[in-house]
């Protein structure tokens, strides 16, 4: 029974992202902005976004936004020296503002909710037309794939331009199959702005005759005529994608040591990537909430572990990860000693599952 006087957590979250703060959309300048949300105590992955995102092509990108999940000194010492090592000049650091910190804290810091938190914090800071969702688990293979991203988006005069289908079957289920997934997601921010931010939020919305659970942009997508959102017909072979590494590091944070099943290698992605390329310039090893390589080994056989490698499904997964990493090596920032301190970390795994 709910409490008398209490407010319903959904009340509070519409409330507070019913409208959006300006700059008015008949500002925003020709061009596009990559939205970086980045986890902000795992910052091998603001160095590798970052490495990734300006390599690319600069044509048609106005600035990169980065926007981690929390603030901190220690994310906002990393931006500043990711600006140095990159040489970058048009990076900027944007903050939650102080209402959705609290709103975050509030909701236990779920991952969905920390995403929308930050797409939210980004799009309103954008100052162009279009946008770009960046995941720091995605890298490019294809130095002018983001060029050509926002060119296909804006000449269509599409609002949602994507790179995967939705992951939710109910939408292809109940017609919607147009809607795309949220990854490397290049948008019209005038469309993303038509609607009210919460609605863009994960929520429970009324469609097609029933109640269904929308994740961040599903319903605004799903209500959208479906000739404005696109697949880009070339991106399986421009990028690889792990998917979904941060919110997995954040499901593992709040296990609070019980053993955890790293079905898809997620952990042992950010132990491997961290051991390799960070830190940039020396010094000390940056802790993070992962365990060491050495204790990920022992998982492969102790299921009291807090991570494990136990399932068979586990073992089937082992050949894709592989492989993606093999692809990963040509992105920028890997060089031979980071790959061979990668190589040597998998050598029991490669045992195991070889």
């Amino acid at each position: 029974m709910r409490h008398a006087g209490r407010i319903p957590a959904e009340v509070v979250w519409r409330a507070a992202y019913r409208r959006w703060a300006p700059p008015a959309v008949d500002d925003l300048a020709p061009g596009y902005t990559v939205l970086m949300p980045v986890p902000s105590d795992l910052p091998v992955f603001l160095r590798l976004a970052l490495a990734n995102v300006t390599a690319q092509d600069a044509t048609g990108r106005a600035e990169i936004l980065v926007i981690p999940d929390r603030p901190n000194t220690s994310i906002a010492a990393a931006f500043e020296a990711c600006r140095a090592e990159s040489g970058a000049d048009d990076l900027r650091l944007v903050e939650l503002p102080r209402v959705g910190r609290t709103l975050g804290r509030l909701s236990r810091a779920k991952p969905g909710t920390n995403y929308f938190l930050q797409a939210h914090a980004g799009a309103t800071a954008v100052t162009t037309t279009h946008a770009v969702l960046h995941d720091a688990d995605l890298f490019l293979t294809d130095g002018h794939f983001l060029a050509r991203h926002h060119q296909r988006c804006a000449e269509r005069g599409l609002a949602c331009l994507g790179v995967s289908p939705a992951w939710d079957d109910w939408l292809r289920e109940h017609g919607y199959d147009h809607v795309v997934a949220t990854w490397e997601l290049m948008f019209d921010v005038r469309w993303m702005r038509s609607f009210q931010p919460w609605r863009h939020r994960w929520h429970s919305g009324w469609l097609d005759g029933q109640w269904h659970g929308f994740d961040v942009t599903l319903y605004p997508q799903a209500r959208t005529r479906p000739d404005l959102c696109e697949l880009h017909p070339d991106a399986e072979g421009s990028l690889v994608h792990f998917n979904w590494v941060i919110g997995v590091y954040r499901n593992f944070q709040r296990s609070h040591g019980r053993p955890m099943e790293d079905d898809r290698f997620t952990m042992l992605l950010i132990r491997l990537l961290t051991d390799a390329l960070e830190p940039a310039q020396g010094g000390p090893p940056v802790p993070i909430d992962v365990p060491g390589a050495d204790e990920l080994v022992r998982g492969l056989t102790d299921p009291s572990r807090p991570v494990t490698y136990r399932d068979e499904q586990t073992g089937a997964n082992y050949a894709a990860f592989r492989a993606r990493l093999r692809r990963l090596y040509h992105a920028p920032l890997f060089d031979e000693r980071a790959v061979e301190v990668i190589e040597q970390r998998l050598t029991s795994f490669d045992a195991a599952f070889g």
